[in-house]
């Protein structure tokens, strides 16, 4: 057998056993989203309370940092509050040119804390969790090592909360969702299928396709509607509208979008009729076109896009893009809800 026989069988076996890895992943991944600690309530919204199980939950939200105990007859949190934390999440590792990913795991955190506590909390101890929940995620998964401190964050915002409040609710939002720090992300979703879909010489075959993803697993982050929504719907429904959008505005064929729809949920063991996947891909969609990026492109073609019924508009979310990186983060605490 020649070296070159070799090496090529070489290769063909680790991609294969890569393959393999990247299956057990996701399956692990699915089992993980499902688990009763990871899954996220309507907290907004949900049926109210016993007023016992009620009291209870605000002695132990007000009880957490003393400095952020203020009353709780005060502006309660709402949608649009968390969607202007996630912006400026967003905003804040942009600048500091770490993972983007990280806003999607303190994301996760802050959402599953306010479910467990019953959304029991004004707007002051929202932000505060907000900022504890970036510090977690960066102290834990920013692989880079220079992680943002609790310093940095403090001066965020504005001095409104001291480096000791915010270690504080750091081991409040720790104990209440049980050291369940792991996640299962849409966008650690789309990597995984994308690499399984397109093992070699992706951007040449399929250009942009992992980036429009992602985009649009931004785009949903920030969209209450998704609190309840499984991750891997989020990530199957934002690579179907990635590839809505190279069939509009690309050179992507039909029948080749089709193929890799049906090869997209096979991947993920998910149905594209599935209720929840159609539900999430035609939310996602209309979000996206109210974006700027997706008036451009329709004023630079000739290409009608049909839009996708949906029964519900939802506020127009900012496009995210790399320029962000160049400006200076805003302080959570003069603008996130003014």
């Amino acid at each position: 057998m020649s070296s070159e026989t070799m090496a090529c069988d070489t290769s063909m076996s680790n991609m294969v056993s890569k393959s393999e890895f990247l299956y057990d992943c996701l399956t692990t991944m699915k089992l993980q989203e499902c688990h009763k600690d990871y899954l996220c309530s309507d907290y907004l919204y949900q049926r109210p309370e016993r007023s016992d199980n009620k009291k209870m939950r605000r002695e132990n939200s007000s009880n957490c940092v003393s400095s952020a105990n203020s009353d709780f007859s005060a502006e309660r949190i709402e949608m649009v509050y968390r969607q202007k934390i996630c912006e400026w999440m967003y905003r804040v590792v942009d600048h500091f040119q770490v993972s983007r990913d990280l806003v999607s795991i303190s994301i996760s955190y802050l959402d599953r804390y306010l479910a467990a506590t019953g959304a029991g909390c004004n707007t002051r101890v929202f932000r505060l969790a907000s900022v504890a929940a970036l510090y977690i995620a960066c102290k834990q998964f920013d692989m880079s090592r220079s992680f943002i401190k609790a310093r940095t964050l403090s001066e965020l915002s504005r001095s409104e909360f001291s480096d000791e409040d915010i270690e504080t609710m750091e081991m409040q939002l720790l104990s209440t969702l049980k050291w369940r720090m792991n996640p299962p992300t849409a966008p650690c979703f789309v990597r995984h299928i994308f690499t399984i879909l397109v093992p070699r010489d992706a951007d040449s075959m399929f250009p942009n396709m992992l980036e429009d993803s992602l985009y649009f697993t931004d785009l949903a982050l920030c969209d209450y509607f998704f609190v309840t929504k499984r991750s891997s719907v989020v990530a199957v429904s934002s690579m179907i509208n990635a590839i809505k959008k190279r069939c509009n505005f690309g050179n992507l064929e039909q029948d080749e979008a089709s193929f890799l729809v049906k090869h997209i949920c096979r991947i993920c063991n998910v149905s594209d009729s599935c209720i929840d996947v159609k539900a999430s891909q035609e939310r996602l969609w209309k979000i996206y076109t109210e974006s700027d990026e997706f008036k451009e492109l329709v004023s630079n073609t000739l290409t009608v896009v049909e839009e996708p019924p949906i029964t519900q508009c939802f506020l127009a979310s900012q496009t995210f893009c790399s320029s962000s990186m160049v400006d200076s983060p805003v302080s959570v605490a003069k603008n996130v809800f003014n």
